[in-house]
């Protein structure tokens, strides 16, 4: 496709596509999918979009959980030799209930803190790949639905 790039940033691109179509399909099912089965109306932020909610949600947050629940935690399961699956599992978990709404955040934010931990993970413990999927996630979910 792109010659001129490295084998290896080729292969980081192409996982963090797959990861963009797997968050963007999850993002359709929640939004749609639920919402016919179950009546469930998904609300966005009410608070006015400026650059304060901006740096924050999609600088900061990425920045801080992708360090706190995805690179921190897979770093030292690598160091442990523990199975990175499960550790991930339950940093996604974590993730999920720290947003605060109970099953819905664990089922919402764990699910795509879970896609964007195995891109994560399939490009051999990127950070760069976490953010930049985390940054695109609160972008759509805060400023584009």
């Amino acid at each position: 496709m792109f010659p001129w790039l490295k084998k290896k940033v080729r292969t980081k691109l192409k996982n963090i596509a797959v990861g963009i179509v797997a968050l963007a399909t999850w993002l359709f099912i929640i939004t749609h999918v639920f919402t016919f089965l179950f009546g469930w109306e998904y609300s966005s932020y009410s608070q006015k979009h400026t650059l304060g909610l901006f740096v924050m949600s999609c600088v900061v947050a990425p920045l801080w959980e992708e360090a706190a629940y995805r690179h921190g935690p897979l770093k030292l399961a690598k160091q442990l030799k523990l199975n990175p699956y499960l550790v991930l599992m339950l940093s996604c978990f974590l993730f999920g209930w720290g947003h605060g709404n109970g099953s819905v955040s664990i089922l919402i934010q764990g699910v795509g803190g879970f896609i964007i931990g195995l891109v994560y993970l399939e490009n051999k413990y990127s950070y760069l790949s976490a953010i930049t999927l985390h940054f695109l996630w609160n972008l759509t979910v805060i400023f584009l639905i």
